[in-house]
């Protein structure tokens, strides 16, 4: 059986790498940290590590359409998210104490209301196994250890004041951990409900019926609450999360106004090299063309009112034109008789479509497979 659970582990964590790569790079982390446990007590077996290698390049394999357009882009241009990082001053200040309250409360808040917490049957959960430590099995007490350091974790009380302009604090704030306990308390419930049937159950049945009004009672008293609907998406994510600003070129003058590409191209026609902007007037088929404004004559770059990345196809009169980055924006280098119209696709590159065929073809291996070995077992 365990042969087989290699292949469920990959895919798991493929899936987390594309849903958020974050989440991925501290799983990966926590992992080695539990090989590195598992090998000094001499419990790591050649077999499971080698379970692991497996699971790590089918993980590799089927992320890397996503994976390796990031490296290439990021191997381009610097982006925000690749400056020096600092971990943040609201997490520096949240303290266990605040966690634990928190903790046994039934719904957190939004923005200033923020309240990070794993949930009030973590902490009885995290309470039972520690009081009952003695009378419980090695694996009750495992998960009970490393579920309670990671949630001790996801506060200021330990450690992160000293590492928090290290490469650690790319988590932004320490209670991103609390993924993890959640994930421990999990496991812990599972392997405590067998004994405790009745008192789960109970106490489940009541934190659904109080999370529920709880939860509908904090969005109705909040005067701004963040939901995001179809509507709304457009307006609403520029301002949310960030407006996915991390990704965005780090050669942007005016980050302060980095979400909007069009208001950026008037602080780059004061470079020298720079003799116009382009106007968007149609889109067809992903498809941009803009008409060229210049401002000064003779050759030289137009900048459009697009973020840069690497893939960008410029064409003029027929012809491709030269594109490259210049403030961030995508710039196209014309001549002084340059037609007056450039149109603008985003094709991609060779690396793209590269990753996008490996791990499309891993997945129809891995269902080809699964489908030959039933036919054998069957025959």
């Amino acid at each position: 059986m365990a042969q087989k659970k290699w292949r469920v582990l990959g895919i798991g964590m493929a899936l987390t790498f594309i849903v958020h790569p974050l989440s991925a790079f501290l799983a990966v982390i926590i992992l080695i940290c539990l090989d590195v446990w598992l090998l000094l007590r001499r419990k790591l077996t050649r077999a499971a590590f080698g379970r692991q290698v497996k699971s790590a390049v089918l993980a590799i394999l089927l992320s890397l359409f996503v994976a390796l357009p990031m490296l290439e882009q990021a191997a381009s241009q610097r982006f925000y998210f690749m400056q020096p990082s600092s971990l943040w001053s609201n997490g520096l200040d949240y303290s266990f104490g605040q966690l634990l309250m928190n903790s046994l409360s039934n719904a957190s808040g939004v923005w200033g209301n923020l309240g990070p917490n794993a949930g009030p049957i973590a902490v009885i959960a995290l309470g039972i196994a520690f009081f009952t430590y003695k009378h419980q099995s090695g694996a009750v007490r495992t998960t009970a250890i490393i579920t309670g350091t990671l949630f001790v974790l996801s506060s200021n009380l330990l450690l992160w004041s000293v590492v928090k302009n290290s490469p650690l604090a790319t988590i932004q704030f320490e209670w991103r951990l609390l993924a993890f306990v959640a994930l421990g308390v999990a496991l812990l419930v599972a392997l405590v409900a067998p004994k405790h049937g009745r008192l789960v159950a109970v106490v489940a049945t009541l934190l659904a019926v109080t999370f529920n009004y709880s939860v509908q009672y904090a969005f109705s008293s909040q005067s701004n609450p963040l939901i995001v609907t179809d509507k709304n998406v457009a307006k609403l994510a520029p301002n949310a999360v960030g407006g996915g600003s991390e990704f965005l070129p780090a050669s942007i003058h005016d980050y302060s106004d980095a979400s909007d590409a069009v208001s950026l191209t008037e602080s780059a026609l004061k470079s020298k090299r720079v003799i116009g902007r382009g106007v968007a007037v149609k889109t067809k088929h992903g498809t941009v063309t803009y008409t060229l404004e210049r401002t000064r004559s003779g050759a030289g770059l137009v900048v459009l009112p697009k973020f840069y990345y690497k893939g960008y196809v410029a064409r003029s009169a027929g012809t491709n034109v030269k594109v490259q980055n210049d403030h961030g924006l995508v710039a196209v280098k014309v001549t002084a008789k340059q037609h007056h119209t450039v149109t603008l696709r985003y094709a991609g590159t060779f690396l793209q479509h590269a990753s996008e065929l490996i791990s499309g073809l891993t997945v129809l291996v891995l269902v080809a497979g699964r489908i030959w070995f039933r036919r054998q077992r069957h025959a």
